[in-house]
């Protein structure tokens, strides 16, 4: 079979035509159902005139009709831009203008922030407004039906731009393949050991990379279901999986660590495993003590969103797992020579096989050059390698805080305050000193309001090494995030008069 979306939803839809597919709160479609929804909304698309190549933004909450489209565009060899619905202003309108979008499906909970963001743009694309996404299937439904062929689709050819989300500059859109995200699929579900029995939980948004190949992609390899969530509700999360009968959801490490911080389920139903990035290792054991299997991965979306996973046959827990089949890791220091195992370096990726990684970034050939050496992707994150082959995320290079003489990762100053009884949730940043490395600050957000920067501080330093101790505190309601529930770090870099300063407080 030819490693394209069209092709695969073909065979899967063929094998598993009855079974379930894709479901929400109010829908059920099945795998032909849903075969005949592409089929008229690639008719549909046609009649407004998208075609091979033409890119179609897409901003749309979690519905079966975001799937649908998706698909269809895929089909006709159209690409979809998956959008941030957070985004506003500029960034919003750098992405619709740079990936040239010529459409743009917009649901209405977002088209004021559309609007403002493109009021000084050029040529707006053709915008096609939703209600709810689930009017999208009332459209193509209605539609008068012209049954026309699927258009040619090579493995190499584009499939999808997805912006990465950038924190010093404007995103940049990563170009992926049909082949990169089918593949990576295949090797989903392998890992995972995927069934038609099984169901995915997703609640993570559909326009992030996480979703689309652990949830979606791994389901048409194995005939499995998906049922897509809104949002991520803490309180109500082993009651919305037992709702759905799942067996299985993806994670972020922020939603790994408020599920491990809820109270203890009675059950956790039919969940087998959960899988993604970030996994603190305190909410990853807990997670296993309570019979859920978490398959921890490592991955960014230039590389089909992961490189690494501990499998069901390979795993070992504190690590990101093992390189899967098509992809090769080294750990390389400054000047790309690999390293010896146990040291520490950069993760360096490569494809063993042609299209497993990203195209490069759309139109800026300077910055896709600069990502790569000898033929290596450098990631800009730190990793080791064990002798068994198991790689250890350090952290990202560009966020480790150099202090004292040593360099200090903010993943691990942020596991260590986990077991801080003052803090929820803790972010630590690196703040430049005038000695020429980084004075620390954590920015934390309190049990409760009664709780002081002083006795945060005072638990750092009868808890952490001297060198971990921070100098800056800063109490918060919550800290910032993205849409895909990641600290936004270089928001909290920043010393105000709302920073508690420990050296200040001494000195008085």
């Amino acid at each position: 079979m030819t490693l394209t979306l069209p092709a695969l939803f073909r065979e899967s839809a063929s094998r598993y035509a009855a079974e379930p597919f894709l479901l929400d709160e109010d829908l059920t479609l099945s795998y032909a159902q849903t075969l005949e929804l592409v089929e008229r909304c690639r008719s549909y698309l046609r009649s407004l005139g998208v075609e091979r190549g033409t890119r179609v933004a897409v901003l749309l909450g979690n519905h079966p009709a975001f799937v649908v489209l998706w698909f269809a565009l895929a089909s006709m060899g159209a690409v979809m831009v998956p959008v941030n619905t957070a985004l506003k202003g500029r960034t919003l309108r750098h992405i619709v203008e740079q990936s040239g979008s010529r459409f743009l499906f917009v649901q209405t909970a977002f088209r004021g922030q559309l609007d403002e963001a493109l009021t000084s743009a050029g040529a707006a694309p053709h915008t096609i407004e939703l209600a709810q996404p689930d009017e999208l299937l009332t459209i193509v439904r209605r539609h008068e039906f012209d049954r026309t062929r699927e258009t040619a689709v090579a493995e190499g050819d584009a499939m999808l731009i997805v912006y990465t989300s950038g924190t010093t500059s404007m995103p940049k859109g990563a170009v992926l393949s049909h082949r990169a995200y089918v593949r990576a699929g295949r090797d989903m579900r392998d890992s995972l050991q995927l069934s038609s029995r099984d169901r995915f939980y997703l609640f993570l948004p559909l326009f992030h990379a996480n979703p689309q190949v652990y949830g979606v992609m791994s389901s048409l390899w194995a005939g499995s279901s998906i049922a897509l969530d809104q949002r991520f509700t803490a309180s109500r999360f082993w009651e919305r999986t037992q709702r759905f009968q799942a067996t299985l959801f993806t994670y972020v490490g922020t939603v790994l660590s408020l599920v491990a911080r809820s109270a203890v389920p009675a059950t956790v139903g039919s969940v087998r495993a959960c899988v993604g990035g970030g996994a603190p290792l305190s909410a990853w054991k807990t997670l296993e003590s309570w019979g859920v299997a978490v398959k921890e991965l490592y991955g960014m979306t230039e590389l089909a969103a992961f490189t690494t996973i501990n499998s069901f046959e390979h795993w070992r827990i504190g690590t990101v797992g093992r390189a899967r089949p098509c992809q090769d890791v080294a750990i390389v220091d400054a000047a790309g020579k690999p390293v010896e195992d146990g040291m520490a370096g950069e993760i360096a990726v490569r494809g063993l096989e042609p299209h497993v990684i990203f195209e490069g970034y759309y139109r800026q050939q300077e910055l896709t050059q600069a990502a790569f050496s000898d033929g290596w992707f450098r990631t800009g994150d730190v990793g080791r390698r064990d002798p068994d082959g198991f790689i250890h995320f350090v952290g990202r290079s560009k966020e480790m805080i150099r202090r004292k003489g040593e360099n200090l990762s903010p993943e691990h100053i942020e596991e260590l305050l986990r077991e801080c009884p003052l803090v929820k949730e803790a972010a630590a940043v690196g703040v430049p000193s005038d000695l020429g490395e980084d004075e620390l600050k954590l920015a934390a957000v309190p049990c409760n309001p009664e709780i002081t920067a002083a006795q945060v501080h005072a638990w750092c330093s009868d808890h952490l090494p001297t060198f971990m101790i921070p100098r800056y505190y800063e109490l918060l309601d919550a800290l910032p995030k993205t849409a895909t529930a990641k600290t936004e770090r270089k928001r909290l870099a920043m010393v105000s008069a709302q920073t508690w300063d420990a050296y200040e407080e001494c000195k008085r």
